[in-house]
């Protein structure tokens, strides 16, 4: 998938960003560099040489997504990424391991939103994850 117009040193986090993007979309550059970092730590590898690594690959994924078959959409006030005609039912939407889908209100969203920027959870995906089970938890407890 390598264009020619790309320069080598940027191929690597290219292909990471790629692979973490077809396994979780709906993220922002900044989370797709967080987990991208991740990998490489594990790995003990360097994800970059730069003084800026995060701002350098970040501008890096904006300015070469498209060659690595990435499309990048406007989500409120930020841009998320998702691979080529990544079809989203809804911003607010979590997908159950089962595949179905379950449509948060926005005022819910919203909420979730917020915890994920105060830091209480690293993105929107583990948010919705852990809160839908916590209320569910909570809502058993209550009916035994």
């Amino acid at each position: 998938m390598l264009s020619k117009s790309v320069p080598k040193r940027i191929v690597g986090f290219m292909d990471l960003a790629r692979r973490i993007v077809s396994q979780t979309p709906d993220l922002t550059a900044q989370e797709i560099y967080k987990r991208a970092k991740d990998v490489a730590e594990k790995q003990n590898k360097k994800i970059s040489a730069a003084k800026s690594p995060q701002g350098s690959l970040v501008a890096t994924l904006h300015k070469h997504h498209k060659q690595y078959g990435l499309e990048r959409r406007r989500v409120g006030r930020e841009f998320h990424y998702f691979v080529e005609g990544f079809r989203h039912s809804h911003a607010g939407s979590v997908t159950m391991s089962d595949n179905s889908c379950l449509v948060l209100s926005a005022e819910v969203n919203a909420r979730v939103e917020a915890l994920v920027s105060l830091g209480r959870f690293p993105n929107k995906e583990e948010a919705q994850r852990d809160l839908i089970s916590i209320g569910l938890d909570t809502l058993l407890a209550k009916l035994t």
